[in-house]
């Protein structure tokens, strides 16, 4: 076997080490999605806590979890639980960050049901888990944590083989999103363990809201209480000491996870590092040639590579694992858990110092690592709970020998490992017996290693001459130091086994050991400091006999250290920048060079010198070399004679004379104002009856209008308004977001540019950015057209591609990204797309699109458009951001029903109006029964099922609906989370009234409609008791808050004299004051808030709310809606003598995938203020 320098994970050759196809093609789509994604969409994932649901959408389509996470025989052909694969995708999702955490708990969570013999829950949840879910493990409580002998949590027997389970759970990954969680608690009648199973759709489940926590929103960490929730025989998974045993299990397997994570974020990280300082200068030398960077990168290397051989080792020996015979990995992973995760944290550590303040900037991934590679380890467990487990298996370890067969690498064969994992059986440490560790390492002469072993020795006469006594096994301060001892000798062996096994170079062994025997004298010396004069006869003795310098340090000017871990490459030059004078690179490298380069996107340096992945050839100004989000400006490139291209093509982004992004914040909004609204106009008014149309269908209309969170509405017949309604406090003057039905104005935009010759529909999109296209754009990016941009069927596999983006490259990233199917061949709802088209619009007519459709169809209208939204870089976004009036949206459904028409002018050529509004394509909206959404598509319009009607549609019920079979237009602006359901309402109620011919006037049935239209309100609270003794105190008394996610930091109360009370509340950048209407009355506030977003296109609050609420049994509570935009709040505050509790429930539910038919469709907050006013 040829012997190796390296073993770190490279994204690129996912396919060195992999068992078999089908594993290598899906970890290879895997480093692709991230790869396109790149590192500035996941840092506005993090910045915005914005839930990655392309990376959910990616999890359902690719199969991912579905294929690694079912055992054979419950799933396809190439599913099997392969333990060593369950790992190695931990380390790739790790690679690119937290992503991973949805999969570490979704192992948590089905570990159980595999290893119960509950037929009925296995086979749902591999149907789950091939429907795209993740799943969630419920044991840690808010009081107890992970402490599993004080869970509270219980079921209790109620007959006839039914339970009813209560209890809550906290800290619980992927809560929100998971359909069923894992359950671990007791049985309330006999006190004994159980593990079931909870539906969290069911109306006993409640989810008390998200828990905050930094860098952790993947997983949607959060809080949920089981009430009075019904269970059968179906639903329980284990009982008595088996589900305790079922609890730990979950524990080995999943949580193991976790240290692998670590070295793959730390793998990225030491890419990042040993690039950004070999290409950096310092007193006219490279960084890379001071002997401190050398020796911090060197160690960091030395570090993470022995936490992946360790890892992967300890997966081995979990393989071959037998309930009876062979229990070692009880020991060998609480040591990966806490001694592999803290390596990669100590070598983040160290590269940090290396990469200095560049560590700190968001466009760099090292930003990602230091912030976060300890989260999801502390989250899931203390070191010395695992240094405890580990210390317990010493004595069987030293001694007890007994003959165990050889355990083969992990990745050489294929096998599924549901025997072994996920039957683990229930046992004591010190009935698990090792093979004599010093095998192992027969035949080594390695110095460091000699040393290692006179190490371990002594350690095990420590353990076999003055054991540590039973208090001070106790004493957890005392035991740590000799386990963190114990577990680097068990490091050693396996770190040493795998590099045996994986053919590493002996200096490279000697090197790692050389900081092992480092450590371990650290560990020594430790204890001998904190307890001089506290140890048995003979403990102190024993420890000084441990400490034992390392047999050889490498100098820093040569050797290994020399060469900073870099090795074997061809030479390469570059221009270093000063005048012409060319230096060729020092260093040979770990990677084959014209490796391509990795995470491209992820702004890793882009060219990846350091780490071999520059092509020969290459050459560099660095005085033209600037970095720009993930892309570069104004650097050349050219090829040498007789050499080959570089693999690298960095292009310099220019895109008209946009402005430049704002600094933070994912699009800027101009606040509304009623200028540039064009010329007015006002629809004829007609009676419903005069129009042909029934007045009771209005009225079961406007009813189930107002039941939906509807907000207004207006209904045009034969050009004529015959109804028109707000929701009180809505006004039918407020301008309301619209969200999706921005992309129907987009499609009017591309019509005018057609007819103007400035556009054609069948010219590819990759000819109109030419300078944003990669070195190499894959074929199906070079077939995409206009016309598949307006039917989304661009052929991307998921619908996020480059929406959000701050960093102004957004149009680069979706020219840049992978195109998984043929365009045209596949429908996929997609923002990008849209966005894509007003750039389009932009960059052909020299105007922002807002401003080229102004005097072609806004201003004709007297539409006002004025705060339509901006991407970064000044384009008009194309997918939403406009704000409209239910009226101004009424005259674009008239303008679309008379086919390009207005008021006797041709406006845009009748045949695109039809051709956009016509089925192009079928339409899909996925798992959720949405017959509306489900009829078509067009050019960024939707069908309906009648065949004839269509309409604009977004998000949350706004609907400008054409029929023009009846001649009739209805606009609907709502709040309603299940807004797939808006049309179908709008089918059942009012169309079957839209009559032929006019009907006899009903006067009393039009009086009977003006009063319910005139009646239409959201519910006021009628909360009006006297304020409670003492209240008074409270008056005016500001609390600071915990800022939360949706910007809150701060309220106050003011009891107003004459009763009119005042709610003050303090937000990121803003703060504002409300009046409260009293008795169910609304009072209107003006001035409330400047805005602060939540979601890309809807502010948090706006400056008009109206209020309503009172006292009501000594807590304050209050109802708030923006009334310009769709968010209702209700409050309540509950006041102490420590502080004031504000509870805020939020409707609708926003940031997460459309909730089904019966699922919440709020969000709660909680916030605990601490007086300001003392």
């Amino acid at each position: 076997m040829a012997k190796k320098k390296n073993l770190l994970l490279n994204p690129q050759k996912m396919d060195q080490n992999m068992p078999d196809a089908k594993t290598q093609d899906l970890f290879n789509l895997t480093a692709r999605f991230f790869e396109q994604k790149g590192n500035f969409s996941m840092m506005i994932d993090t910045n915005s806590k914005r839930l990655p649901t392309d990376w959910y959408q990616f999890i359902k389509e690719s199969g991912l979890f579905a294929t690694l996470l079912t055992p054979a025989g419950y799933g396809d052909a190439d599913a099997r639980w392969d333990q060593w694969r369950v790992t190695a995708a931990s380390e790739l999702l790790g690679f690119y960050g937290l992503y991973q955490y949805n999969y570490q708990v979704s192992v948590l969570g089905v570990v159980p049901i595999w290893i119960s013999k509950n037929e009925k829950q296995k086979k749902e949840l591999a149907q789950q888990l091939k429907e795209g879910h993740v799943y969630a493990f419920g044991m840690s409580e808010r009081d107890h944590g992970a402490d599993l002998y004080s869970n509270e949590a219980n079921i209790k027997p109620t007959g006839d083989g039914k339970y009813v389970a209560n209890g809550s759970k906290y800290y619980i990954g992927n809560s929100s999103r998971a359909p069923k969680i894992s359950v671990f608690g007791r049985n309330a009648d006999t006190d004994e363990f159980a593990m079931w199973v909870v539906d969290c759709r069911d109306r006993h489940v409640k989810y008390c809201g998200d828990i905050e926590v930094a860098g952790m929103f993947h997983g949607q960490l959060g809080h949920f209480e089981m009430i009075e929730y019904p269970l059968t025989a179906d639903d329980i998974l284990e009982m008595g000491d088996a589900a305790f045993a079922m609890g730990l299990s979950a524990v080995n397997v999943g949580k193991t996870q976790t240290s692998i994570k670590n070295v793959g974020m730390a793998t990225h990280m030491l890419y990042e590092a040993v690039n950004h300082s070999h290409n950096r200068y310092l007193y006219g030398n490279r960084v890379t040639d001071m002997p401190h960077i050398r020796r911090a990168l060197l160690e960091a290397w030395c570090r993470i590579l022995m936490a992946r051989l360790y890892a992967y080792r300890a997966t081995d020996y979990f393989r071959v694992a037998d309930k009876h015979t062979d229990r070692r990995y009880l020991c060998f992973n609480p040591i990966q858990k806490a001694r592999t995760s803290a390596e990669s944290e100590r070598a983040v550590i160290l590269m940090h110092n290396v990469m200095a303040a560049k560590a700190y900037e968001t466009d760099t991934f090292a930003e990602t690592a230091i912030r976060h590679i300890g989260n999801a380890v502390k989250l899931e467990g203390t070191a010395h709970i695992n240094m405890g487990q580990a210390v317990k298996f010493m004595p069987n370890y030293f001694a007890n020998h007994v003959d165990l067969p050889p355990v083969a690498a992990g990745n050489t064969y294929i096998k599924d490992d549901s025997s072994a994992i996920l039957d683990q059986g229930f046992g004591k440490a010190r009935e698990v017996r090792f093979a004599d560790y010093r095998k192992a390492f027969e035949g080594c002469t390695l110095p460091n290693v000699q040393t290692f072993l006179r190490q371990a020795e002594t350690l095990a006469q420590f353990d076999k001459n003055c054991p540590m006594s039973k208090e001070q096994t106790k004493n957890a301060d005392f035991f740590l130091n000799i386990a963190e001892i114990f577990a680097a000798v068990v490091y050693g062996q396996l770190a040493f086994e795998k590099a045996r096994l994986e053919g590493i170079e002996d200096n490279v062994i000697d090197q790692m050991f050389s900081y092992l025997v480092r450590d371990i004298n650290f560990y020594a010396l430790k204890q001998l400091n904190d307890y001089a004069g506290h140890f048995e006869p003979g403990q102190e003795d024993a420890l000084r006999a441990i400490y034992d310098g390392p047999e050889r340090r490498f100098c820093p000017g040569r050797g290994l250290a020399g060469r900073l871990c870099v090795r074997a490459g061809r030479r390469i030059q570059k221009r270093a920048g000063r005048g012409d004078r060319r230096v060729r690179l020092p260093y040979q490298i770990l990677f084959p060079p014209g490796t391509p380069c990795i995470g491209r996107t992820l702004r890793c340096g882009g060219k990846w010198a350091g780490c071999g992945l520059v092509s020969p050839g290459a050459q560099w100004n660095r005085k033209n070399h600037r970095t720009c989000g993930d892309f570069f400006i104004g650097t050349k490139q050219r090829e040498m004679p007789g050499r080959a291209p570089p693999t690298c093509r960095h292009r310099t982004y220019a895109f008209g004379n946009c402005p430049p992004a704002t600094p933070y914040g994912m699009m800027t909004a101009k606040p509304y104002s009623e200028e540039g609204c064009g010329r007015m106009f006002e629809f004829p008014r007609a009676t419903p009856a005069e129009m042909g149309v029934d007045p009771a269908a209005i009225q079961r209309f406007a009813e189930r209008f107002e039941q939906m969170n509807g907000h207004a509405f207006m209904v045009l017949r034969h050009g004529h308004c015959i109804a028109e309604g707000a929701v009180k406090p809505y006004k039918l003057e407020n301008p309301h977001p619209v969200f999706s039905v921005t992309k129907s104005f987009t499609g009017m935009a591309v019509g005018f540019a057609l007819q103007e010759g400035l556009l054609a529909l069948d010219e590819p999109v990759a000819e109109a950015f030419p300078e944003l296209l990669p070195a190499a754009p894959c074929e199906n990016m070079r077939k995409m057209q206009l016309r598949h941009l307006l039917t989304m069927t661009t052929g991307h596999a998921s619908g996020d591609t480059a929406t959000f983006d701050p960093s102004q490259n957004w149009l680069q990233n979706f020219m840049q990204s992978y195109i998984t199917h043929p365009p045209g061949t596949v429908y996929t709802y997609n923002n990008g797309a849209s966005n894509v088209l007003a750039a389009l619009v932009q960059k052909r007519s020299g105007q922002k699109m807002a401003a080229y459709l102004k005097p072609r169809l806004l201003d004709p209208l007297g539409i006002d458009a004025s705060d339509w939204m901006e991407m970064p870089g000044g384009i008009t976004t194309g997918a939403y951001g406009l704000n409209l009036r239910a009226g101004h949206l009424a005259r674009f459904g008239q303008f679309l029903l008379q086919k390009g028409n207005w008021q006797g002018t041709q406006l845009l050529d009748a045949s695109w109006i039809e051709a956009a509004t016509s089925r192009q394509v079928p339409s899909d909206y996925g798992a959720t029964p949405a017959p509306q959404y489900e009829a078509g598509y067009g050019y960024q319009f939707w069908r309906c099922t009648d065949g004839a009607s269509y309409r604009a549609a977004g998000l949350l019920g706004q609907n400008c609906t054409v029929l023009p079979r009846q001649d009739t237009v209805v606009v609907t602006l709502a709040g309603h989370c299940f807004d797939y359901l808006m049309p179908d309402m709008l089918f059942e109620t009012l169309v079957p009234g839209l009559l032929p011919d006019a009907l006899p006037p009903h006067a009393a049935a039009q009086q009977q409609l003006e009063a319910r239209l005139a009646a239409l309100a959201i519910p006021p609270l009628t909360a009006n008791e006297p304020p409670p003794a003492g209240a008074q105190q409270f008056s005016g008394r500001h609390y600071r808050v915990t800022p939360s996610k949706i910007g809150i930091t701060g309220f106050a109360l003011t009891l107003g004299a004459n009763g009119e009370d005042t709610f003050t509340l303090h937000s990121k950048g803003a703060s504002g004051s409300a009046i409260i209407g009293k008795n169910g009355h609304w009072a209107e506030s003006h001035s409330f808030m400047a805005h602060s977003r939540t979601y890309p296109s809807v502010p948090a609050f706006t400056p008009d709310v109206a209020c309503t609420g009172g006292w009501q049994n000594g807590v304050y509570h209050m109802r708030m809606v923006s009334t310009h935009s769709v968010f209702l709040d209700d409050y309540e505050i509950h006041f102490g003598s420590g502080g004031a509790l504000l509870k805020m429930r939020r409707t609708p539910r926003m940031g997460a995938e459309t909730p089904q038919p019966g699922e919440r469709d709020y969000t709660d907050y909680q916030f605990f203020g601490a007086s300001l006013d003392t």
